[in-house]
């Protein structure tokens, strides 16, 4: 059997943007020319036990496409809150929640 191809970039990618207007949040996680990166935190764990139960009972949802779009839609309330999108950091975050 012969190997077939796919069809390369996805035609729906002119459609929706994957960045918001000023071009530095992407906004879409079936992306995969986003780059990645490891984001750990502590979340409770009666939290994490239900992302994994609807990960688990949604077909095609996987917790990293979950919990991204949770930031996603928690960023954009934020910063709809703020009226524009937050400005670059002027350090690193401090450990723990500290003072900046």
């Amino acid at each position: 059997m012969t190997k077939r191809k796919g069809l390369g970039t996805n035609p729906l990618d002119a459609v929706i943007p994957t960045a918001t207007t000023n071009g530095t949040h992407p906004t879409t996680t079936d992306n995969p020319a986003v780059a990645k990166q490891r984001f750990t935190c502590h979340i409770s764990t009666a939290v994490t036990e239900r992302a994994r139960d609807a990960a688990w009972w949604t077909p095609g949802l996987t917790l990293a496409a979950l919990v991204e779009g949770a930031i996603v839609d928690a960023l954009a309330k934020l910063e709809a809150e703020r009226g524009e999108p937050f400005p670059p950091r002027r350090s690193p975050l401090p450990r723990g929640g500290g003072p900046r």
